[in-house]
């Protein structure tokens, strides 16, 4: 019951749960009930205390514990609202792409507002999405970046997409990697 609140509650109630555990225990030594029972009173009780006392310890440890796990999930979850919503204003779009460069999840305001289609870039790699208007300069440094895993910045591409005007995009990229470097 003490451990279980411990985990679970706060650690005022921890207290009070121990504090009652102990009161019950003390109570059924008195009156001769209890794994305590069988000695004199005055050592059922003194072995009661400091079985109270290890227990007590030990349940405050525990509620110690869960609290700050709380505290400390409670703060991650902040973290990642903070950095979702500091992506969403830093950023029209977000993209994965596979081994080979191809896309496998778009998202993010350009694809909300229409000004994207995801289903005409999943599967593609940048340059299968019709991408003008870049210099083979600037492309060989795009590849060259890309095909080392690097990040590569402020990449000029004009792109015909969505209606009927060309769209001119400013493209950087990071690469994230899962935990087996993929």
């Amino acid at each position: 019951l003490s451990l279980l609140s411990a985990m679970y509650l706060g650690l005022r109630w921890v207290a009070v749960a121990n504090l009652v555990t102990f009161l019950i225990a003390a109570a059924g030594t008195t009156l001769g009930y209890g794994p305590f029972a069988t000695e004199t009173p005055i050592h059922g009780l003194m072995h009661l205390q400091t079985l109270g006392i290890i227990a007590c310890l030990t349940t405050l440890v525990v509620g110690g514990l869960a609290e700050e796990w709380r505290r400390i999930r409670a703060q991650l979850n902040h973290t990642a609202e903070r950095l979702h919503s500091l992506v969403d204003l830093s950023s029209d779009w977000i993209w994965e792409q596979d081994e080979n460069l191809r896309f496998t999840m778009v998202t993010g305001r350009a694809a909300d507002e229409g000004r994207l289609r995801v289903e005409d870039l999943i599967g593609k790699t940048r340059w299968e999405v019709g991408t003008d208007g870049i210099s083979d300069e600037a492309r060989r440094t795009h590849d060259e970046a890309v095909a080392a895993r690097r990040s590569f910045h402020d990449l000029v591409i004009t792109r015909r997409n969505i209606g009927p005007e060309p769209q001119v995009i400013c493209v950087s990229g990071e690469p994230v990697f899962d935990a087996s470097g993929r």
